[in-house]
């Protein structure tokens, strides 16, 4: 019995044991709950902290299993934002990945209706691509990911549709996740050839262009073993 059928809805399970550079310790527990709406079970891996005599949630990620076709479908993850920029959203990802390949699932991709920008570049760190790489010069929906050098905090984003610009302007993720949106004349340009403006002379002042990113687009893990040394270096800056 894997570890996933060993899970009940009424219990967790403690699957990991973290300490971070500060001495912080972080315990991550696994559950699962029915999803009425899809008919399916939710599978969540949850990091708790003590603060103040309290043992607290200070982050979750959830997903689907299909243990039938060895798939796990990524749905979200959430940090709360006291405890954010300290890499806990890293972790959580990493130990996503980190389970479902020890338990030998063969696909792991992402739920279809991702919309965060931020979420799916996290997940390209771990080598999680669309299966067609050219999309993102034929799609008029690419999404540049960038940095503030001034301000790691910030959340910057460039859009090569303005319509979609407009439209994410005014969303609530936009607001809930704090992103920045960026005018720019270059949403034309491929992502190697920003990168190549860039070093030539800085069109964005300290705006660092990290990747791109396609929304409501399937993505999958392409090199299991690559996305598994990534992990490994995640949890090594968190001794367990």
């Amino acid at each position: 019995m894997n570890i996933f059928e060993s899970l009940d809805t009424q219990h967790e399970k403690s699957i990991y044991t973290f300490m971070d550079s500060h001495a912080n310790t972080y315990h991550m527990k696994m559950s699962k709950s029915f999803f009425q709406p899809h008919q399916q079970e939710q599978y969540f891996l949850k990091l708790y902290t003590s603060c103040q005599n309290k043992i607290l949630c200070v982050g979750y990620i959830y997903f689907y299993v299909n243990l039938d076709q060895k798939e796990s479908a990524f749905i979200g993850e959430y940090v709360k934002p006291e405890y954010r920029f300290q890499g806990l959203g890293n972790l959580l990802l990493s130990s996503w990945v980190r389970l479902c390949l020890d338990e030998e699932l063969q696909i792991l991709t992402t739920y279809k209706k991702q919309r965060k920008p931020f979420l799916l570049y996290l997940l390209k760190t771990f080598d999680f691509e669309i299966p067609d790489h050219t999309l993102y010069e034929k799609s008029f929906d690419t999404i540049w990911i960038c940095k503030n050098m001034l301000d790691v905090k910030q959340k910057c984003l460039f859009f090569k549709s303005a319509l979609q610009s407009i439209h994410f302007q005014n969303s609530k993720i936009r607001y809930a996740d704090n992103y920045v949106i960026l005018n720019s004349n270059y949403a034309d340009k491929s992502l190697d050839e920003l990168k190549q403006l860039q070093e030539e002379k800085p069109h964005i002042p300290n705006i660092e262009i990290l990747n791109q990113v396609l929304l409501s687009r399937k993505y999958y893990i392409e090199d299991k073993e690559a996305a598994y040394q990534k992990v490994l270096e995640v949890h090594r800056k968190f001794k367990k």
